[in-house]
Formats: C-alpha cells, structure tokens, sequence
C-alpha cells in the first residue's frame, strides 16, 4: 500500500538548531523541503573537502590491505561514536595522504635515477671526471652517437686527422663514441663527422668519474627503495584501521547533508517544513522532544497543488519486489501501488523462466547465505532478496516439470522439451491471466476513485473480449466466449468515445479503438519468451550432461566430467538468472504495467545519517 503523507511544519528557538536538526536526522523521519523566504545554508566546503580526501585515501590504502577474510568488510557501530569527530581520525588521513604523497614522490624520483643509471651506463669506462673532459688547451673531446654503419667511416676520419676515436657501448641511439681532435682541426674535422650523423651529447661537468656517479645514484636508489619499503609497511598497518577512514567519510556526509538542511531563520526563531509518512509522526514528535520543549508543530493534508514523496508499506515477500517497480519508476500517491499484484506475477513468471528443482534450491541456499554474511543494504538486500524467493517457484515448475540440473524425472505437469506446445498453451494462458489482472487494478483503482462506469466499459470490455477468445479454444464453451465476445466489442464501439457529443463521432472513435484488440493479442503473444527461456535454460542443462557423460571412462576422465558438469551449470544457472530477470521484468513494464500503471512518484528522501561505508548504527 502507499502510506499517506502529511505536510509538517515546524517552528523552533534558533539556539536549538543544531540539536533539533541531528535528533531529526537521527530519527530519519523528515524529507526537507526549502521554503520559499529565506532558505539557510550553511557552509559545508569543509565536510565535502574531507569527503573527497577520504574517500581517495581509502582507495590508497586499500591497495596495502592484506587478503581479507571472505564477507569481513561488514562495519557497526553505535550512534555516540559516529556522532563524535575524534580529530585522531582527521590525524590518520593527513598520514596516510603524506605517504601516498611521498611514495609518489620516491617513486617518480626512482624512475628518473634507473634513466640517469641506464644514460650514464653506456660512458661507465670514461677514466676521466666529467669537468676534466674539455680541459685541454690542445685538444676537443666530443661525446655521442652515431649510426653503425658509419662507425668504420669515423674511426678512419678521425684517425686521417690525428684524433683518437674510443668506443664505448652500442645502444638503440647507435653507437656511443667519443672523439678527440686538435684544436686546430676542429672545425674542418667535426663538419666531416656531422655529415656522418654524429649526434653529440653533453655530459654534466661534474668532479666525479662516471662509474662514481652512477655509484652514487644507485646508492640513492637503494635508499629511497628502504624508504618506500618502510612506508609500505606503515601502511599495511594503517590499513587495518581502515574502518576509521570509512567512518570519518560518512561522518562528514553526515554533518554536509545537517548544514546543507534548508532551514529559515529571523532573529531568535527557526522555521521547517517538509513531509512526514502519517504513521511516524509521533516518532518525529519524539524526536523533536528529545532536544526542546519549546517547539510548534504542525502537521496538514497535501493541498490540491502539491505532490508528496511516495513511501510504500508492504509485507517482507512484496517488499523485496519493490525494486523491480522502483526500476521503472515509483507510483504516484493518486496511484493504486502495484507491488502486490507485480510481485506474485514476478515471482511466478521467474519461476517458470529458470524451471528447474536443482536451480532453484542452489538460488535459496545461495542467497540466504549471502544475505547472511554479507548483510546487503537497500536495493542491493532487496534484489537478493527477489532471487531467494524466486528459488522457491523455480523449484515448484522444476518439480512440475520434472527438472533436477537438467535430469528428467518424473514429471508431473509436463515436460517442456517433450511438449512445447502445451508449453507454449501454458505461458499464453499465464500471460492472458498476467494482463486480466492488471485490467483488474485498473478496475480497481477507477472505483477506488468513484469512476464506476469507466471501470465497466474501459476495462471491463477488455476482460471480456480476452476471456471470450479464450473461451473459443475450448469447445464447450464456444458459445460463451462468443457472447462474450459480443458483449465486450459492442461496449467499447458505444462507449469508449463517450467522449465525442456527435453520435457518429462517437461511433467512430468506438471503432478506432476495437482495433485495440490486435495490441492486446500482440502483448499475449509476447509471453511465448516463457516457453523460450525455459527451453533454452533445459536445453543447456542437458548438453552439459550429455558432455560431461561422455567424457567418462576413466579417473581422468571422470574427472573432466565433473569440472564440465559444474562449470557449464553455474554458467547456465547465471545465464538463466540474467535472462529470467531481465524478461521477467520486461513483461511487469510493458505488457503488465501498460495497462494500469504510470509510476510518476518520486523518492522520499529524509533528512537522515549517510551510511555509505559504514553498514549500521547500533542504538546505545
């Protein structure tokens, strides 16, 4: 059902502003709405900054986590110790974003130290300090590179001139070589060696000898490699506090989310307004009492203008499908909330789609499990949720049907495989019954609104018209369905252009929509996905029984068999998953929810503590 809101509004001494908003966000009961004077916001640049820190550290801290225990990321606390800010929290980021800066910092300066080892390697046999290289009144020494092929050429270029031309290694540049000429010779001799493609390169005019820098830089090297080892090992010890990270994260999107609160303000007193479900307001009221006694409130009906938040409040089994509708969109409060009829059908449609014994108990075992370890919240505890229950249906049709992992035994409605075409009579029949029933809400809901006539002949023709055909398969009931038939043809064309004051106007309009019934034999027709989905999920399973059969013979043999049984199941069981949940909702939005449903709600949001890495506060 949809819960009823109430418009709240609240006035209050402007000294208890800040408890009154955190009992407030405490009880989660209120959805803030921003007045239309003066709307207060407070600065909240701080907590946001903190967040986006937070949040990147514990990216970087997560990389020094040792392996985790399987489900161990579930955190609780209580509500005094998320509510205090120890500033020791704060301390640890500064910490570790220090030494994700510093491990930067040494890594970029290794990279640049292993170049400068690798360019200095090639001149290690240099048996002169780097400043002594020019020296030389006399003579000019060059250092470079130049092409292999034009090593021989060079050496004879510079021996012809009385130079000296020393080896050195042969690298990806080419080769590396140095060249000593006179001074006089100079420039005649280095005008020959460019056109050879020398290209010379310039060493610092360091003290040292080659081979003592490169010394030096690996000396550095090993250093900063110490220095990162021992951050390393800090950080895997920080990364077991990691929780206070997380709660240091959802604390300040907890204190942005109370200053951001739209809140009006004069000079001594403050003013709220926002909705409230009908059934909490005592708890909001306890809420407010905890912090004041000197309070107004009001609580009102929604004007004729104004839309509410749409909260809905259903048992534990329809409550999980909730988010199969929240997916297409949330019912408006006018709206008759369609998650008790959807997830009957969803839950049956499922079933038949995967349709198999063995499946069906692997689902419940697997996401009772899950649920259990890893304590799921939202959306993601509800979609579980769905699939555990909808193990309970897949194994009801495997039974029906005789399926255990793609084994045939004993079934007792049909078998799928051996007779498709009673398959593919059985989804009709479920979809003709899925599609009368969203005809039925929408029946429903025009008399919920006093629309008695509109409920008849809208609606009620159609039921008609789908029952009739129907009717017309089975031979004793031909006349019936025929009458029928009649019937509900005969009210669309009168009435269905009521509408239209000209008689043949309304005729026409009648006529028009008669054609309608091609649209709802075409949704019927869409259900035959069931018999496909079916077929497919037992054809799979029996081919990987047949393979994994036929590889037996021996030890090796057997088991090979084993490894194909159990990978090409979980590989059936989450194809068949993925397709039965995506076509199952498929027939909820088109063909179910077309015909009654328009989901133009939106969320509520109450002003509330953010949980987004910190799993549950306990009560003190």
């Amino acid at each position: 059902m949809i819960v009823p809101m109430k418009k709240v509004h609240i006035v209050a001494l402007k000294e208890d502003l800040k408890p009154l908003l955190s009992s407030i966000q405490k009880s989660g009961e209120l959805m803030l709405l921003a007045s239309e004077d003066i709307v207060f916001e407070e600065d909240a640049i701080y907590e946001e900054n903190v967040i986006q820190r937070t949040d990147k550290s514990m990216r970087f801290l997560k990389k020094f986590q040792e392996k985790q225990k399987l489900f161990s990321n579930y955190h609780e606390v209580d509500y005094e110790t998320f509510v205090t800010l120890d500033p020791k929290r704060e301390q640890m980021l500064e910490q570790v974003e220090k030494a994700e800066e510093k491990l930067q910092q040494l890594r970029n300066e290794n990279e640049s130290l292993k170049e400068s080892i690798h360019f200095y390697d090639i001149w290690k046999d240099l048996d002169l300090p780097l400043n002594k290289l020019n020296f030389s009144r006399y003579v000019n020494i060059h250092l470079g590179f130049v092409a292999g092929k034009n090593v021989e050429t060079l050496k004879q270029l510079i021996f012809e001139t009385g130079g000296e031309c020393n080896l050195f290694k042969n690298t990806s540049d080419g080769q590396a070589v140095l060249i000593a000429n006179y001074v006089e010779d100079e420039q005649a001799t280095m005008e020959k060696v460019r056109l050879l493609g020398f290209n010379e390169i310039t060493l610092p005019q360091e003290p040292f000898l080659v081979a003592d820098i490169i010394a030096r830089k690996e000396k550095q090297l090993e250093t900063n490699e110490q220095t990162i080892l021992a951050i390393t090992e800090e950080m895997k010890s920080l990364s077991k506090q990691l929780t206070e990270l997380k709660l240091l994260s959802d604390q300040m999107a907890s204190v942005s989310e109370m200053k951001k609160a739209p809140v009006t303000k004069t000079l001594s007193a403050i003013y709220l307004q926002g909705w409230v479900r009908s059934d909490r307001q005592k708890t909001l009221i306890k809420a407010i009492n905890e912090v004041t006694d000197c309070y107004d409130i009001d609580f009102s009906d929604p004007g004729p203008e104004e839309q509410p938040p749409t909260v809905t409040k259903n048992n534990r089994f329809v409550s999980a499908f909730e988010t199969i509708t929240d997916m297409f969109g949330k019912p408006s409060p006018d709206e008759v909330d369609p998650n008790p009829m959807m997830s009957f059908w969803y839950w049956i449609i499922f079933g038949i789609m995967m349709g198999d014994v063995g499946y069906g108990l692997t689902m419940v075992i697997l996401f009772s499990v899950l649920i259990k370890l890893l304590k799921p919240k939202g959306n993601s505890l509800k979609l579980f949720k769905v699939l555990m229950f909808s193990g309970i249906t897949t194994m009801f049709w495997g039974a029906l049907f005789g399926s255990y992992f793609g084994a045939t035994w004993n079934p007792i409605l049909l078998e799928p495989m051996k007779d498709p075409l009673k398959m593919l009579i059985l989804s009709l029949i479920l979809g003709a019954l899925h599609i009368i029933s969203g005809l039925l809400v929408k029946v429903y809901a025009n008399i919920k609104s006093k629309q008695y006539f509109a409920a008849l002949v809208d609606q009620g023709s159609w039921i008609l018209i789908i029952v009739g055909i129907g009717m017309l398969f089975l031979p004793k009931f031909n006349q019936t369905g025929t009458i029928l038939l009649i019937i509900g043809a005969a009210m669309i064309v009168l009435f269905a252009g009521r509408q239209n004051k000209n008689i043949f106007g309304r005729l026409g309009s009648g006529l028009y929509s008669l054609y309608g019934a091609t649209s709802y034999m075409s949704d019927i027709l869409s259900y035959s996905r069931i018999l496909a989905l079916s077929l497919s999920t037992a054809v799979i399973a029996m081919v990987m029984n047949m393979l994994a059969g036929m590889v037996q013979g021996s030890v090796i043999g057997f088991i090979f068999s084993i490894v194909i049984y159990l990978v090409g199941h979980v590989f059936n069981l989450l194809m068949g998953l993925l397709s039965a949940y995506v076509h199952a909702s498929r027939l909820q939005y088109i063909e179910f929810f077309g015909k009654f449903y328009e989901g133009g709600g939106y969320e509520f949001k109450p002003l509330s503590l953010k949980l987004n890495h910190i799993n549950q506060i306990k009560e003190n």
